[in-house]
């Protein structure tokens, strides 16, 4: 029976894994499983040795993992299956912009009716002036928080 292996891409991938030791001196065979089969869900894109580290990790952070010595850890390692893939449909880009303007719209209009100000006044006049920080030429905030054009200085045009 084969496995597929391969973790690589950013597609919704379920995974079963079981963490083993393979340390020579295991008396009893339940000494080899570390921790029974699991399943997990990712859209990670990564390579074996990432999901191994990813997963021993998880499995340390547990407060009820089996306590091991560093000698017994050397020994750990992750046997996986890729059960299946899937991708991820794009998220409609129009609605998400829709939706992110609208929450815009509803800040805005909180900060308004927060100075004293007339939200429907100030809708049908056109008045208002700008909310919060900015203004320079364009009115637009950019990343550092000044008003103007992106990549204007100060009171500088680009």
């Amino acid at each position: 029976m084969s496995c597929d292996k391969d973790l690589s891409g950013t597609d919704l991938k379920i995974i079963e894994y079981t963490i083993v030791s393979v340390d020579p001196n295991n008396q009893y065979e339940r000494d080899y499983i570390i921790q029974p089969m699991r399943t997990i869900a990712t859209t990670e894109d990564m390579n074996e040795n990432g999901f191994t580290a990813w997963v021993i990790a998880m499995y340390f952070q547990d407060p009820n993992h089996r306590r091991l010595t560093p000698n017994q850890k050397q020994y750990l390692r992750v046997c996986y299956c890729v059960q299946c893939r899937m991708p991820i449909p794009e998220e409609d880009c129009c609605k998400t912009q829709n939706k992110r303007l609208q929450d815009i719209n509803r800040t805005l209009e909180r900060l308004v009716i927060a100075e004293g100000g007339d939200v429907d006044r100030e809708r049908e006049t056109g008045e208002g002036g700008q909310v919060g920080q900015g203004g320079g030429e364009g009115g637009a905030l950019t990343p550092t928080g000044r008003g103007g054009r992106r990549g204007a200085r100060g009171g500088e045009s680009a």
